[in-house]
């Protein structure tokens, strides 16, 4: 047999055993989360859990800020360099 079949035939067995095991794996999850009395993603919320959560928002816009307010800054000195390698180019007359 082809070597070059061999390794292509084992690498679609270890494709399809892979696919297979996901498969397995999705549909145990699924049969345990309905054998359950309540799915986790029914849980009610309580408000301590939405106070985090609005404190975990501010704080994620606030990091939005910062990296907004860094990028400009990375920005601004990169064209201040550009500007200055210019500058400093000797000019050549034709």
């Amino acid at each position: 047999m082809d070597p070059d079949i061999l390794k292509i035939a084992q690498l679609a067995a270890i494709a399809i055993m892979t696919g297979g095991g996901v498969v397995v794996l999705w549909g145990v999850t699924r049969w345990i989360n309905t054998r359950t009395s309540r799915p986790l993603r029914d849980a009610p919320r309580t408000p301590i859990d939405d106070a985090r959560l609005e404190r975990l928002e501010a704080a994620v816009e606030s990091i939005a800020v910062e990296v907004e307010r860094i990028g400009e800054s990375q920005r601004f000195t990169a064209k201040l360099m550009a500007d200055r390698a210019q500058e400093q180019l000797p000019r050549r007359n034709p």
